[in-house]
């Protein structure tokens, strides 16, 4: 699923977002990649929390990202890439995309099942 939000505000500065996930089931011990594109202009920097609370790289979590060009247009795409994962491990991911002058978000819900 394609989940795309749009946002334009008074000063001309716009951001969309797509994050390419649904409300996702996993079972234990599973890998799942979350993917979110961002394009603003101003250019956009991307972030991502799990239940309100920012998330970085570290041991079974990498946060990677790559700029696409397509008409002109550079969009940021962010993977985050959760691995092993536990019950512990569910919660709301959310994409944060913002510019300085406006941001958008879009979230998913992750549901990890199974013992690990």
């Amino acid at each position: 699923m394609v989940k795309v939000l749009s946002f334009r505000n008074c000063t001309g500065g716009a951001l969309e977002l797509a994050i390419i996930s649904n409300n996702t089931s996993v079972d234990a011990g599973e890998t799942a990649v979350l993917i979110c594109v961002g394009f603003g202009q101003p250019r956009a920097d991307i972030t991502w929390t799990r239940d309100g609370q920012e998330i970085s790289n570290r041991s079974l979590v990498t946060i990677y990202e790559e700029d696409l060009a397509q008409g002109g247009r550079v969009f940021k795409q962010s993977f985050l890439q959760l691995c092993s994962l536990r019950m512990s491990d569910s919660g709301v991911y959310t994409c944060s995309v913002s510019n300085g002058l406006s941001s958008v978000n879009s979230s998913v819900d992750l549901s990890v099942s199974g013992r690990l």
